[in-house]
């Protein structure tokens, strides 16, 4: 397939290209501006999502499916451009490609779209998003589900939870522990550790992005582990593995006030999309 990856030079998009590529998919990668450090093997488009594509070049590529992984301002959830600016933008863009003949439309939705509900969540719950972030992705996808009802296209509405692995942000939660245990600090200044989370490798996520666009499966599908564990031990994990002594200062930063202390996701739906019966498998 000829594949459009927008966001292809980010955190998750380095992953889903070099995936791609691997599996003979002519792959096709947006970014804002192109430099020497870009695959070669990528055929890159220099652009943005808020400068619109002309409908000649976007049919001359002729692509069969696009990976939007693209958003803006990740560093601040609360951002109101997350609500007032940024569903439009990429509604727009989206609905461009899809006039033109893009027919598979797989996007990344957030956990944060459920809110403060705890425990584990599915699909088919009601979401209810108090940060900017989450409602402004949920506002998007709303958008396309109607969209759909006028227009003929695959829509994959992929649910993040929380990721992990080499490129991600320096500021995230898992850099900063393995920061502290190269520079073998004596302690990590961390909150209670006792919060549930939901973590997966991006490579991991990586291919079940990937695996998902091969497929006809239309539908929101939550790309998680379905294996909760608290930040104290997933921390603790890190620390064995480097066989470190750093030890952890838990409860120097209070809570978030915008996650739930206790929710992971259910990974069936996608695992059904799959075939598989266990993401260890993919």
């Amino acid at each position: 397939m000829n594949i459009l990856v927008s966001g292809a030079d980010g955190f998750i998009g380095k992953y889903v290209c070099r995936i791609l590529l691997g599996q003979q998919h002519t792959v096709y990668g947006l970014t804002r501006k192109i430099t020497p450090e870009h695959s070669s093997s990528v055929n890159w488009i220099e652009a943005d999502i808020t400068e619109q594509m002309n409908d000649s070049e976007i049919k001359a590529l002729q692509i069969d499916a696009l990976i939007h992984l693209a958003w803006q301002e990740l560093e601040n959830y609360q951002s109101p451009s997350h609500v007032t600016l940024y569903p439009e933008q990429h509604y727009i863009w989206l609905c461009r490609l899809i006039d033109q003949g893009v027919k598979k439309i797989q996007v990344i939705g957030t956990c944060f779209e459920y809110g403060m509900q705890q425990g584990r969540l599915d699909e088919s719950m009601s979401v209810d998003p108090i940060t900017e972030y989450g409602k402004g992705k949920n506002l998007l996808r709303q958008k396309l589900t109607y969209l759909q009802a006028i227009k003929s296209f695959t829509l994959q509405w992929i649910r993040l939870f929380y990721l992990y692995g080499e490129g991600q942000r320096p500021a995230s939660f898992v850099p900063l522990l393995m920061v502290a245990i190269q520079r073998k600090q004596p302690f990590f200044k961390m909150s209670k550790g006792d919060q549930v989370r939901d973590y997966l490798h991006v490579e991991t996520v990586a291919k079940c992005l990937t695996g998902l666009i091969e497929t006809e499966q239309s539908g929101i599908f939550n790309c998680c582990s379905n294996e909760p564990i608290t930040m104290e031990h997933f921390a603790q994990h890190f620390i064995l593995q480097s066989a470190s002594r750093i030890k952890l200062e838990l409860g120097f930063y209070p809570y978030s006030s915008f996650e739930p202390m206790s929710f992971w996701g259910n990974n069936k739906a996608l695992l059904h999309a799959l075939r598989l019966e266990n993401l260890r498998d993919i």
